[in-house]
């Protein structure tokens, strides 16, 4: 019989836009949390129904938080809750009756998890933004940085996802908190911080010592054992090498066939190879398009050596390391999505529900969570709180 998941028995209220706060609150929901989303009436926030959805395993209720009845509604719920989940500027947040102070007056035991773009103080702690407003102001597009010196773009959502799942851990270090010595704290974290917490080696080096990352271009193959190399089937092959490599620069010889370079002048030491990395280079590639990205895959496994075919996301979905290690995995109505990072051994599995519809759960909700019997949810209705 499978243990229940770790958040089984734990209510949290997700009040959250787009991507970065559904996220925190889908991660506590695949961890066995309930998860109550509360929505704006008439609404849609344009992400809540994408294929990539982060609003699995949730319930939706509709509160009209500029109206005071609606505000009446939120403490009602948030009496009966653990978390209360947001990435709501913190003035909205004050004008919905919804802030840190207000909702922990209402119940001292609600961990109070708050996301934001730059934190809490500042010129900038009201200002709206998303994923590419915080890699920017962190620093992250200049990390990417064409060799020109032009920042570029991070592809997807990385930002969000790592910011989403950072409100997570605050969260559950909140949860921590509350057990151990009985008072429910508020958690807060920041997207610019998550993603400077993303550069964490770069910038603690350029803090310390002036030292500054070279432009993406200049990195790839600057290292020449830690850099990209084409193969015959037309797919990349990463070479990861990174460290320790005077330990295995004679293993690389031998396993490329280059053994009369092990004590050459120009390739005997770590130094020396970074030195003159573009002869190196040259040396390797046409070693490398002689053979597949999944032939040098089992060289370098047969030589204990680092390195992986860098896969699209047609081998990725094909991959069968990705598909036995179950790191994707399917809903009940056919969607795929990408499963969580870690597994709790012999812990039963999250059911992957589809989200609800706009509203769907407000009278249940209001009903069973809050009391409310018939009468005063038709007045809500009527009067356009709920």
């Amino acid at each position: 019989m499978s243990d229940p998941l770790p958040l089984a028995g734990f209510r949290v209220i997700e009040l959250a836009l787009y991507i970065n706060g559904p996220m925190g609150g889908s991660v506590l929901g695949r961890l066995g949390a309930e998860i109550i989303r509360v929505e704006q009436p008439n609404v849609v926030d344009q992400n809540r129904n994408s294929r990539e959805s982060y609003n699995l395993n949730k319930r939706s209720v509709t509160i009209d938080l500029t109206r005071p009845a609606g505000q009446t509604v939120l403490h009602d719920l948030v009496r009966q809750s653990d978390v209360f989940l947001t990435n709501l500027r913190p003035l909205s947040l004050v004008q919905m009756g919804a802030d840190d102070k207000t909702l922990q007056a209402v119940n001292p035991n609600l961990v109070y998890a708050h996301g934001t773009l730059f934190g809490q103080y500042g010129p900038r702690a009201n200002v709206p933004g998303q994923n590419t407003t915080a890699t920017a102001a962190a620093g992250l597009l200049y990390l990417n940085r064409d060799d020109d010196g032009t920042p570029r773009e991070i592809p997807g959502t990385t930002s969000d996802t790592l910011s989403g799942t950072m409100i997570a851990v605050s969260a559950l270090v909140g949860l921590l908190q509350r057990e151990r010595n009985g008072k429910a704290p508020i958690v807060r974290s920041t997207m610019v911080g998550t993603n400077m917490w993303y550069q964490y080696l770069p910038i603690s080096r350029y803090a310390t010592a002036g030292e500054l990352p070279l432009p993406a271009g200049q990195r790839a193959n600057a290292n020449p054992l830690y850099g990209r190399f084409m193969c015959s089937n037309g797919q990349w092959f990463f070479f990861t090498q990174a460290v320790e490599t005077h330990r295995y620069w004679p293993r690389v010889c031998r396993m490329l066939g280059i053994e009369e370079l092990e004590d050459d002048a120009r390739f005997a030491t770590h130094e020396a190879r970074l030195q003159h990395a573009a002869e190196l280079v040259a040396i390797m590639e046409p070693i490398f398009a002689q053979k597949t990205a999944q032939d040098w895959e089992k060289l370098f496994s047969e030589y204990e050596l680092w390195g992986t075919p860098i896969n699209d996301y047609e081998h990725l979905v094909a991959d069968p390391e990705i598909i036995e290690n179950h790191f994707i995995e399917q809903t009940a109505s056919g969607l795929k999505v990408v499963a969580m990072p870690f597994e709790i051994v012999g812990a039963e599995k999250t059911p992957m529900t589809a989200p609800s519809a706009l509203g769907a759960d407000t009278e249940d909700v209001l009903t069973k969570i809050c009391g409310y019997d018939p009468v005063r949810i038709k007045e809500l209705q009527v009067s356009g709180a709920v």
